[in-house]
């Protein structure tokens, strides 16, 4: 089995690859453009062929969905995902891809053997189905947030232009406030 460390970063990836004793057999910094991270993983799975496949670790962060399905599509065994639980004053992409490699090998058996592993917060990730209801249920408050600060910024154009007390009710989410919003014209046409 392969261990392959990987500090993910938007145009690249740092990775640290180490064979089953522990040694690394690999160290390297890869674009994260299409045709290069296809061809970086499409060695690295002729590669481990030979080993019984390999294994990624890499730290959670805002846009590591589309790796975690390359890693999928390469035939990755495993995938821990993980949360760092310090920052070092001394961090660097290199040193973060080591850790992480070193903390993979380290914990081989404990993956294998379906525990725990020492020292690494796992982040479990949600299948496609949990990843789209996450993403609409943190989408509706946003969305409430953009609603909110329109309607007070045409209340706001309302009170300037003195014309607020005609609106026939105060809740402006109502469909006569939106009818009459339509009627009461807000921005005067010059002739």
């Amino acid at each position: 089995m392969l261990y392959l460390g990987i500090d993910l970063h938007e145009e690249q990836i740092t990775i640290n690859l180490r064979d089953e004793k522990g040694k690394v057999v690999l160290k390297q910094q890869v674009s994260t453009n299409h045709a290069k991270i296809n061809d970086f993983f499409d060695g690295i799975l002729k590669r481990s062929q030979s080993d019984g496949g390999y294994m990624a670790i890499l730290e959670v962060c805002g846009f590591h969905e589309w790796l975690i399905e390359i890693l999928k599509n390469y035939e990755c065994k495993e995938i821990l995902l993980v949360q760092a639980d310090t920052s070092s004053n001394k961090k660097t992409d290199r040193r973060d891809a080591n850790v992480l490699a070193e903390l993979l090998w380290n914990n081989r058996f404990h993956i294998i053997n379906n525990n725990r592993p020492n020292g690494l917060r796992r982040v479990y990730q949600p299948n496609k189905n949990e990843n789209e209801i996450r993403q609409l249920a943190n989408l509706r408050p946003h969305i409430i947030h953009l609603r909110t600060k329109v309607i007070n910024k045409v209340r706001g154009i309302l009170r300037k232009q003195n014309k607020i007390q005609g609106a026939p009710s105060k809740d402006f989410k109502t469909k006569k406030v939106r009818t009459w919003l339509e009627i009461v014209g807000l921005f005067p046409v010059d002739h």
